[in-house]
Order: structure tokens, then C-alpha cells, then sequence
């Protein structure tokens, strides 16, 4: 990891969070600002770790939300963290953008950035009390729940989902299930 930032990049969170050292049978994605640019990975890049399987991480991290959609199939993840230097928009070094699977079948859950990008990892100010956050959901027919796997707020911070279709609001803590 450039700079040596800790685990996901410098403000450390990821939908299955790293250390910096990739283990072995892992993959990651690289994107980059610029076209025709050359990112190459050698055998003298190589560490010897004692880094876990991603999946297996259970760190928990403050003001950071992670929401998880679970069907028959699949499920998927979005986080929402509060940074004092994020914005509302989609913020480069902070946030990721939204990847989707060819699998119809797995459900998938996002933020909308007031910009029209889909974002996976959507880092927000703290300031913003009474923020109003949309969030994309695609998904097979069927029942689908959403629940809140993570949910580290400042106290007397409190989350609402909002079903516009339904005309429903349900406040949302780290025991709620929405289906």
C-alpha cells in the first residue's frame, strides 16, 4: 500500500477489509486517474505475512455503518463512514465505486452520489446531521433482507431507512432486519 497506509488505503475500511499484504489466492482491483499507464506487480513485490483470509476479519471501526442485503442466493455489502474532509459527493481517495456482479441472482445495495455514481464504500462529513443519503438496491424478485451488521455511530446519531415504494420509515440499528 503506497505510503504505507494501513488497511483498504488510508482511511482503512474495505467491504472485506485489508492489511496492506494481499495473501495468496487473493485478488484486488487497481483504477487509476489516468489512461495508458503501467501498474506492475513482480516477484520482488512479493512479502511473506501471516495476514488472514479478508473474510475473516471481524474489526469494527468508528462512525462507519455497514449494511448488509442477503436473498436465497447471495448477499452484499455497503458501508457509510463519517470523515471530517469528505463530501457529499463522491470522493476519489475515500469512497468506491459500486461493482457489479453478471450473477442477476445476487443482490446488490449502493449509495447515489449526488453526482449519479454508484458508490460501494461512501464516506460522508461528520457535520452533516440530517442527512438525507439515497440508496440503490437491485435485486431478483423474491424476498431480500436488509440489516445493519456495523453500526459504530457517535451517540445520539440515529440512522432511518426510508422505503419510498412503500411510503415507510423504520429506524435502523445494528438489530434491525428490513425485508
Amino acid at each position: 500500500v503506497p505510503g504505507g497506509a494501513g488497511p483498504g488505503g488510508p482511511y482503512g475500511v474495505g467491504t472485506e477489509a485489508t492489511s496492506g499484504d494481499i495473501p495468496i489466492g487473493q485478488g484486488f482491483f487497481v483504477k487509476t486517474d489516468v489512461d495508458a499507464e503501467s501498474f506492475i506487480v513482480n516477484n520482488t513485490h512479493r512479502t511473506h505475512s501471516t495476514q488472514a483470509y479478508y473474510k475473516d476479519n471481524t474489526e469494527e471501526y468508528d462512525n462507519l455503518l455497514r449494511f448488509v442485503i442477503t436473498n436465497q442466493y447471495s448477499h452484499d455489502e455497503m458501508i457509510v463512514r463519517l470523515l471530517p474532509e469528505a463530501t457529499v459527493d463522491y470522493d476519489k481517495n475515500m469512497d468506491a465505486r459500486k461493482l457489479f456482479p453478471a450473477n442477476q441472482n445476487i443482490p446488490q445495495i449502493f449509495t447515489l452520489s449526488p453526482s449519479n455514481q454508484n458508490i460501494s464504500i461512501n464516506s460522508i462529513p461528520e457535520n452533516n446531521q440530517d442527512l438525507i443519503l439515497p440508496v440503490g438496491i437491485i435485486a431478483p424478485a423474491g424476498i431480500c433482507e436488509i440489516s445493519a451488521t456495523e453500526q459504530n455511530l457517535v451517540k445520539g446519531r440515529k440512522v432511518y431507512l426510508i422505503d419510498k415504494l412503500l411510503n415507510e420509515e423504520t429506524e435502523f440499528n445494528k438489530n434491525t432486519v428490513y425485508s
